[in-house]
This record gives structure tokens, C-alpha cells and sequence, in this order.
């Protein structure tokens, strides 16, 4: 009798531990098939991060090639053949200005249209209003010192401190002034028509324009869009 009890009692507590064995050997499995699926999950979620990072390189590699396609479009040799052309101008100088219009981000023949109001492209220094206006950009000297301290500073571009001799002797350097100054004004008032009123009247001369027409499209500025536009426009150039 004493046996069969001993008996029952190893045979339930190897059932009990055959029991246990398989509920470890359940978690453990579980554990397992729960760490590899989270693996699997963040090996899947790993090519979509660098799939996304190369498209993202992609699309501006392209951006930055369309942006020179454009420009190189918009720039073109023809283009400016027939501006040098029209106005008896050097080629160079109109690629010049080119470069100071996309040097300050200035609109497309925004320069262009400027130089060819104020002076045709002709390089004349003359009196106006008491005092002397430099080369093909027109500019006074006090004007030229005030862009000269927006490019030095806010673009880090070295160049000389502007004087009557340099201004009238090099029409590069006026131009680069002017453009900076251009830059200067569309950043001060935040729009086209404004900054070309400012650049010939004056900062307080564009407000008393305002006061009177309620407007800043002098007859200037009308005059400098109109070119800028028919410089765009190829087929208008003869």
C-alpha cells in the first residue's frame, strides 16, 4: 500500500514537470518569434528610410540642374546677342550682368532693364541735381557708398570703397553696386515697383510719389518692368 502511494506521487510530479518543461519551452518559443518579427519589421522599415533619403537626393540634384537649364535658357547666347545687338553693348558685359543678377538673386534682365533706362548701356558720368551720376548705372556717390556697405556686409564680397574715379573709370563695378543696392531695396520694401522708385527718386521721394498717386508705379518703374519683360520676351528684342 505504502508503495502504490510512493508510486503516484513520483509519477504526478513527473507529469507536473513534463507540464512545466513545455509552458517554459511555450514562452521561450514565443519570446523568440516575438523578437524576430520585430526585427523583420525594423529591417522592412530600414529600405524605406533610405529609399526616401536617395529620392529626396534625387529630386534636388534635379531641382538644381533645372534651375541651371533655366537660367542657362534664359541667359542664352542668342538672347543676349541680340541685346548687344540692339543697344551696341559688349557681349561680355551683358554676360557680366548676368552673373551680378544671379550673384544678388535679382529677377531675370531686372539689371538689365535698369542700366538700359538710366543710360542705354552708354557709360556717362554727368551732373544731376547738383550732384554727379557714375557710368551706365546712374548712381551718385552717396547712393554707392550705402550699397557698398549691403554687399560688404550682408554678402561678404570684398570690394573697394567706392569713389568718383571708380565709378566713372569701371562699369563693372557700378553695375555690381547697382545690383546690390537693387537687392537691397526688394529686401527693404518687398516689392518690384517700389524698389525701382526708391532706386531713382530716393527713399523719401518714393513716399511723396506714394502721397500723391497712392501708388508706387512711377513712370520709372513702369518704365523698368516693361523693359525687363521685353528682355525675357526674345522675340521682342530685334
Amino acid at each position: 500500500m505504502f508503495r502504490k502511494k510512493w508510486l503516484g506521487r513520483i509519477l504526478l510530479l513527473i507529469i507536473a514537470l513534463v507540464f512545466a518543461t513545455q509552458a517554459v519551452y511555450a514562452r521561450t518559443t514565443a519570446f523568440t518569434e516575438i523578437n524576430e518579427k520585430s526585427e523583420v519589421q525594423e529591417l522592412a522599415k530600414e529600405p524605406e528610410v533610405i529609399t526616401q533619403k536617395e529620392t529626396e537626393n534625387v529630386e534636388t540634384q534635379s531641382e538644381v540642374s533645372l534651375n541651371e537649364e533655366n537660367e542657362n535658357e534664359i541667359y542664352g547666347q542668342e538672347n543676349l546677342e541680340k541685346i548687344a545687338r540692339a543697344y551696341q553693348v559688349d557681349y561680355e558685359y551683358l554676360e557680366y550682368l548676368a552673373e551680378v543678377e544671379k550673384t544678388f538673386e535679382l529677377d531675370p534682365y531686372e539689371l538689365f532693364a535698369l542700366i538700359a533706362s538710366e543710360s542705354a548701356f552708354i557709360p556717362i558720368t554727368k551732373m544731376d541735381g547738383g550732384s554727379l551720376s557714375y557710368n551706365t548705372t546712374q548712381m551718385k556717390l552717396g547712393t554707392a557708398e550705402a550699397a557698398y556697405k549691403v554687399i560688404t556686409e550682408n554678402y561678404q564680397i570684398d570690394i573697394p570703397y567706392p569713389n568718383g574715379e571708380l565709378l566713372k573709370k569701371d562699369k563693372n563695378y557700378a553695375a555690381l553696386l547697382a545690383g546690390g543696392y537693387l537687392r537691397h531695396l526688394r529686401d527693404l520694401y518687398g516689392n518690384k515697383e517700389e524698389s525701382y522708385t526708391a532706386y531713382q527718386m530716393g527713399m523719401s521721394g518714393r513716399l511723396s510719389y506714394y502721397k500723391k498717386h497712392g501708388d508706387y508705379w512711377s513712370p520709372y518703374a513702369v518704365k523698368i518692368d516693361t523693359l525687363r519683360k521685353s528682355f525675357l520676351d526674345q522675340d521682342s528684342i530685334n
